[in-house]
This record gives C-alpha cells, sequence and structure tokens, in this order.
C-alpha cells in the first residue's frame, strides 16, 4: 500500500511538470489574458507553433506606445502607435523582404495628412490625403516607372469631380466625372484615338467632350 501510494504521489508532481514543458505558449498567454486584464508593460502574443506575432504596451488597461506586428517568418510587418488606447501617429507598415510598404499618419485614431504607399522595389505607388479618417483631395496612382497611372479627387471621403487614367505612354485612357461618389459619365479612348462614351446618368445628360476628342460628327451613338 505504501509502495503504491508513493509511485501515486510520484506522479501526481511528474504531471504538472510534464504538462509544463509541452504547453503552447500562445495558449499560456490566451489564459492570462482571460484571468488577468493587462494593466502594465509589455505583453506578448504568438500562434500556434509558439511564433511571436505581436508585441504591445499598456499603461492603465490600455494601449499605449508601440506595437509591433510580425510575420511567421519573424520579419517586420508594421510598427504602430498608441496613446490612451487610439492610435496616434507615424505609423509604417513594411514587405517581408524588409522595404517599407505604406507610411501613414494617425491623429486620435483617425488617418490624417498625406499617405504614401509603395511597391516592393521601393517606388511610390499612390499617394493620397485624408482629413479626420476620409479621403479629401487629389490622390494619385503611378506607374513603377513613376508616370501617373491614376488621378482622382476626393470630397469628405466622396469621389468628385474628374478621374482619370493613363497607359504608361501618357495617353488618356479612361476619363471619369463625379459629383458627391455619384458616377456621371464615363468616357473610354481607343488605341487609335477613336472615342468612346457611355454615359451613366440620365438619358437626356451630355456626356463632357475632351479636348483631344474627335468631333462631334465623328462620335459614335452613345450606349
Amino acid at each position: 500500500m505504501k509502495i503504491f501510494l508513493g509511485l501515486l504521489a510520484v506522479l501526481m508532481i511528474a504531471a504538472p511538470l510534464s504538462f509544463s514543458q509541452t504547453i503552447n505558449p500562445a495558449r499560456m498567454y490566451e489564459q492570462q489574458r482571460g484571468t488577468q486584464s493587462p494593466v502594465e508593460g509589455v505583453w506578448h502574443v504568438y500562434d500556434r507553433q509558439g511564433r511571436l506575432l505581436r508585441e504591445e504596451n499598456y499603461h492603465n488597461y490600455r494601449l499605449d506606445g508601440q506595437m509591433k506586428i510580425f510575420y511567421p517568418s519573424g520579419a517586420l510587418k508594421e510598427l504602430l502607435y498608441y496613446s490612451d488606447g487610439l492610435r496616434e501617429g507615424n505609423d509604417k507598415s513594411y514587405y517581408e523582404s524588409g522595404g517599407l510598404e505604406s507610411a501613414d499618419t494617425y491623429v486620435n485614431n483617425d488617418l490624417e495628412g498625406t499617405s504614401v504607399h509603395y511597391y516592393d522595389t521601393g517606388e511610390v505607388r499612390s499617394r493620397e490625403h485624408y482629413t479626420n479618417g476620409k479621403l479629401d483631395g487629389q490622390k494619385n496612382i503611378l506607374y513603377k516607372s513613376g508616370i501617373l497611372k491614376q488621378s482622382m479627387y476626393y470630397l469628405h471621403g466622396l469621389l468628385d469631380g474628374v478621374s482619370s487614367t493613363y497607359a504608361e505612354d501618357g495617353k488618356i485612357i479612361i476619363e471619369e466625372h463625379y459629383t458627391h461618389g455619384n458616377l456621371i459619365s464615363h468616357n473610354e479612348y481607343g488605341d487609335k484615338t477613336t472615342y468612346v462614351a457611355k454615359n451613366d446618368a440620365a438619358a437626356n445628360s451630355a456626356a463632357p467632350t475632351p479636348n483631344n476628342a474627335p468631333a462631334p460628327a465623328d462620335m459614335p451613338t452613345k450606349l
């Protein structure tokens, strides 16, 4: 009987030790967060394989300071900043290769000012402007060569005015007109400077005629 009780005691001691050596780091983290909210300092989030996914900073139970988000490979994916639980400051995202993917600015949890996105080879892909979290003003999308690909204008988050798409040789391909986010007209240009017009507004609304379109007599019937 004494031998049996001795073996049982050994098993009871060994079981927790074995479990502690094999438990998943992600599970440990979630268990801890489920029983005790983060108060101060640095916290880490892991995936099921034990790889670090996020590094967070807390102050008074709120995200405060730098947050790092990682690819499964361990490369830095995003670098964010918080103040009293809200996004605040200059945020950056990165390609897994290490190149800069985007650069944004947050004020009181809203995008504010110029936002720039890059190709994985370093060239500027797009540039846009935000006001109170909404697209506001000119947005340009570029080819890798730096040639303008698309230009459009936003007013309080809605497309407003002319939106143009260009071929890499600089020739216009598509021109659209918007008012408060509503498409008024859509115009396409063929390879041989032919002009195709498709008016998406009321049937009696005239499509605009760009400067490089043929004379009205040569224009095909509107679709």
